[in-house]
């Protein structure tokens, strides 16, 4: 029997439980009675690198090797991550080893394209200025511009809220009239529309009345709403098949009010040591540097110029730094690993302890604004783990980390000079419909979707996966007669390409515009 996988970035169940009981999303609604609902739970921290990486190898992050957007090499300088960072085997390389004709449409890290027995479009990270973004080929003439007709970006709220609802929309349409072209090519077909994460984060006040500023426009609840109903009537069309049916996300949703500026908070305890603007006008000479100092000279004053603390940045006398707005951790500056690394091997233990216990106390008025600081050994586990960032920080709800230069270390969340009034919850959606599952309620791990679409396949399980079949939500009947196997762990395949610096570039700036980085 087909398998479909429909992800919905960002999907919280808050929304979709309110449009439930309006009488909105009728499949979702059919799914809830009579078949599997539940939370599904996210990577710490919930962002979609880690997180849907881990559903597309049922790894952890401490294995498949994915920790943010970007990744450092020692040279401070961050590095866009695809596909072919992943460290364990993806779905689609799998499912093509066994010979399942399969279909996958906009799923993050499936850039490069993979020479598969189906099709794909590539999803997240994929370069704008990429040559070849489908497998076949050919089949990118059918999408055309792919910037322009695909690939979605949060940059568009520049130009106004209305130009960046429309843009979201006719890519969520573009890519429902391909999965419907395709849908009877393939055995298997995963479709990811990551619109919802984009509207939600700049749109969530006008849909929440916990926000704390919370505000009744219709117009701007109508476009969050809207999304959701057009994903349900996808499901409707779905659920008429015989099919097997999953419904999910990479992580929730929830209010997002304040920014916490985490760098200057650094540099005022001597963890990160800038140089003087001075200094940076001698290094840069007079033409620049009197370019540098003016510019210098208005936003240290407005303490609003996002990006100049970082190059100002002094990393021989520095011990840690901030890795991005998506990451939310820090890199200890350490010696032997780091260009200019700073901290003697030795020290690093103590390093971590230091900065943990100055987080932990760091107060908005009366508010503790980290309610966790982590080692990365204290959450993942694997081979990949030397390469996760050293401490990762989790906001109490409500706050988010963020870099530049700021008067102080507490202002209200915003982006492009928009307030940026939602982020990332740690607990996703999943649901399920189809022969195999039976009516309940579960509360599953981002790593074991994988398994559980094998299983589905009649495949066995490869140890090296950390995930596991759900049997809560398999019919027994269907398990007596199909019971879970498993065989040796998989390797993954060698890499075939290597990002240009033209194609590095295109993913900076696209991340740059999601404000990411």
């Amino acid at each position: 029997m087909k398998t479909i996988i429909i992800g919905i970035d960002g999907g919280e169940w808050k929304i979709i439980w309110e449009l439930v009981e309006r009488g909105k999303l009728p499949a979702f609604k059919k799914i809830i009675e009579n078949g599997v609902h539940g939370k599904l739970l996210s990577t710490k921290p919930p962002i979609s690198p880690p997180a849907w990486a881990s559903i597309i190898t049922g790894t952890n992050p401490g294995k498949h090797g994915i920790f943010d957007f970007i990744k450092f090499t020692g040279d401070y300088i961050p590095h866009p991550v695809t596909g072919e960072d992943l460290k364990t085997p993806p779905l689609w390389e799998i499912l093509h080893r066994e010979g399942v004709r399969a279909g996958f449409i906009n799923v993050p890290f499936s850039y490069p394209p993979s020479p598969i027995n189906g099709f794909m479009v590539t999803g997240m990270l994929t370069p704008g200025n990429a040559k070849e973004f489908t497998y076949p080929p050919d089949l990118g003439k059918e999408i055309g511009d792919f910037q322009k007709n695909w690939k979605t970006g949060a940059y568009f709220i520049r130009k106004g809220h209305r130009y960046f609802i429309q843009d979201i929309f006719h890519k969520l349409k573009t890519k429902i009239k391909f999965l419907f072209s395709h849908f009877e090519e393939v055995d298997f077909l995963m479709a990811v529309f990551d619109g919802s994460d984009r509207l939600q984060h700049f749109l969530w006040k006008f849909v929440d009345p916990e926000h704390p500023e919370y505000k009744d426009d219709e117009n701007m609840r109508k476009a969050v709403f809207d999304y959701y109903c057009e994903v349900d009537r996808v499901l409707q069309k779905i659920l008429e098949k015989d099919v097997h049916l999953v419904v999910l996300s990479d992580h929730g949703f929830r209010p997002l009010h304040t920014d916490f500026y985490i760098e200057q908070y650094l540099v005022d305890h001597g963890l990160i040591k800038v140089r003087s603007p001075i200094s940076r006008f001698i290094k840069l000479g007079w033409n620049k540097g009197m370019r540098f100092l003016n510019k210098t000279i208005k936003t240290r004053i407005k303490a609003e110029y996002r990006g100049t603390l970082r190059e100002d940045i002094v990393w021989k006398d520095t011990l840690v730094y901030f890795t991005s707005l998506a990451g939310q951790a820090l890199r200890v500056n350490l010696e032997g690993r780091e260009k200019e690394g700073k901290v003697k091997r030795e020290e690093y233990q103590e390093t971590k302890n230091r900065i943990r216990v100055l987080l932990k106390d760091v107060k908005d008025g009366e508010i503790l604004a980290i309610e966790n600081v982590f080692f990365r050994e204290e959450i993942y586990s694997g081979e990949a783990v030397e390469n996760a960032p050293d401490i990762i920080v989790e906001c109490k709800p409500g706050y988010t980390l963020k870099d530049g230069y700021s008067s102080t270390y507490f202002k209200k969340a915003s982006q492009y000079g928009t307030e940026r009034s939602g982020e990332h919850a740690p607990v996703g959606i999943f649901l399920a419909a189809g022969n195999a599952f039976k009516k309940s309620t579960v509360q599953l791990s981002l790593t074991d979707i994988l398994p559980l679409v094998l299983y589905l396949h009649g495949m066995k399980i490869p140890s090296h996966v950390d995930g596991k079949v759900p049997a809560e939500v398999i019919e027994e009947s269907h398990l007596r007669s199909h019971p879970v196997e498993y065989t040796e762990p998989l390797k993954r395949s060698a890499k075939t390409h290597t990002l240009t610096k033209d194609e590095e570039e295109s993913i900076k700036e696209h991340l740059k515009g999601l404000g990411y980085l």
